[in-house]
C-alpha cells in the first residue's frame, strides 16, 4: 500500500490505496479531458467514479467516511489491519476526503452537459432541468429518469432553441443496445463503443427524447495481464458496480468459499432496509472446497455441487453493516 504509482496491469484488490480522493481526482481529470477532445470514452470514467468509488467514501447515513476503498476486504484479516480499522469513522487525522466528496457532488452540474456553437451535449444522466444559451439562442431542456436503476431517460424541450439545433446523446460503452426517438419517431443510434449521437432539427416546444440504454446485468472479465484478477470476474449493472458483502452469506461462510459461475442467471430485485430506492442483484454461487487448516498448499478437491442464493449489492453501499467483508472481484466457477 502507498500512495504511488504501480506497474503497468497492476491492480491488486485488497492492497490497493484507492484514496478516495484520487478516485475523484480521476473524474476530474476525464472531465478536462472530455472538455479538450470530446471523447465519450472520458465521459464513461466519470460516471464510473461517481457511481461507484466516489460515493464508496460516504456511508448511506451520509455521516461517515472511509479513506481507502479496497475492492476486497478481509476483515481483520485484511493486509494492513491488526483492528477493524475499515470501519468508517466520522472524524479523522486526514481530513481532505470528505469535504472533496461534497464538493463534487455540489458542482455536478458543471459535469453533465456542455454547450458547442450549434448544440448542447449530454454527459450524465439523471433527473433535473436545465436553461442555457448557445450563441445567439437559447434552450430550456427537462430530463427524468430512474438511473442508474433505469435506462430509460426522458427529455422535454420547454423553451425550444431558433434555427437547427443539435442535441448530442452520450451512448455509454457498457451499453450494447440502445433505442432513441423524438416524438416517437425513431433515430438511428448505429454506432459502436462510447459515443455520441447528434440530433439535429428545429425544435419546438413540447418535443419529447426517448432514449433507452440496455441495462441487462453482466459477467465481466479482466484484462489477462493483470494477474491479481486472473481466473476472476465482477458484475456490473449499467455503470453500477456490484459486489458481494460478508453479510448476505449464509452464517459461518465466508468469501474465501464462494465462486461465479461464468453462467450464472443475475437477477434485479428491489432493495429493501438499507438497500431501499436500489437495485440489488440475486444470483446462485458455487461453494468451494473450504481450507482447514493454515497450511499453505494442499492437494486440488472436487469442486463441490453446493450452490447458495445470495445477494449482491452495488460497491457503494458496502460497509453499513456489521459483517464488511466484501469483494468485488469473484472467483471464476467454469463448471
Amino acid at each position: 500500500m502507498a500512495e504511488a504509482y504501480g506497474r503497468p496491469y497492476q491492480l491488486p484488490s485488497d492492497s490497493a490505496y484507492n484514496e478516495s480522493c484520487a478516485n475523484i481526482s480521476n473524474a476530474m481529470w476525464s472531465w478536462r479531458m472530455l472538455q479538450l477532445t470530446g471523447d465519450a470514452r472520458y465521459a464513461d470514467v466519470m460516471e464510473r467514479v461517481l457511481h461507484n468509488a466516489a460515493l464508496s467514501a460516504i456511508s448511506l447515513s451520509g455521516e461517515k467516511f472511509t479513506y481507502t476503498n479496497p475492492l476486497r476486504f478481509n476483515g481483520k484479516d485484511h493486509f494492513r489491519m491488526t483492528t477493524d480499522r475499515q470501519a468508517r469513522w466520522t472524524r479523522h487525522t486526514c481530513y481532505c476526503c470528505p469535504p472533496q466528496i461534497s464538493r463534487t457532488i455540489a458542482g455536478l452540474h458543471r459535469w453533465t452537459y456542455s454547450t458547442s456553437d450549434t448544440g448542447l451535449w449530454v454527459h450524465l444522466y439523471g433527473s433535473n432541468r436545465i436553461e442555457t444559451e448557445v450563441g445567439e439562442t437559447s434552450i430550456t431542456l427537462s430530463q427524468q429518469s430512474d438511473y442508474p436503476w433505469s435506462g430509460d431517460i426522458r427529455f422535454e424541450v420547454e423553451t425550444a432553441p431558433s434555427g437547427a439545433f443539435t442535441l448530442n446523446l452520450r451512448i455509454p460503452g457498457w451499453c450494447e443496445a440502445a433505442t432513441l426517438s423524438v416524438n416517437g419517431e425513431a433515430v438511428d443510434v448505429a454506432g459502436e463503443g462510447a459515443r455520441y449521437v447528434p440530433v439535429t432539427r428545429d425544435w419546438a416546444a413540447g418535443d419529447v427524447v426517448e432514449l433507452s440504454l440496455d441495462m441487462t446485468p453482466r459477467i465481466v472479465a479482466g484484462h489477462p495481464k493483470v494477474e491479481e484478477i486472473r481466473n476472476q470476474c465482477a458484475v456490473i449493472c449499467g455503470p453500477v458496480v456490484y459486489c458481494l458483502e460478508g453479510a448476505d452469506l449464509p452464517e459461518g461462510m465466508s468469501l474465501n468459499e464462494v465462486g461465479l459461475s461464468a453462467d450464472a442467471v443475475l437477477t434485479k430485485k428491489p432493495g429493501a432496509g438499507l438497500f431501499e430506492g436500489m437495485t440489488v442483484l440475486e444470483t446462485n454461487l458455487r461453494r468451494r472446497p473450504k481450507w482447514s487448516d493454515d497450511a499453505l498448499y494442499a492437494p486440488l478437491s472436487e469442486i463441490n455441487a453446493e450452490t447458495v442464493t445470495v445477494s449482491l449489492i452495488p460497491y457503494f453501499a458496502w460497509n453499513n453493516r456489521n459483517d464488511n467483508t466484501m469483494m468485488v472481484w469473484l472467483p471464476l466457477q467454469w463448471s
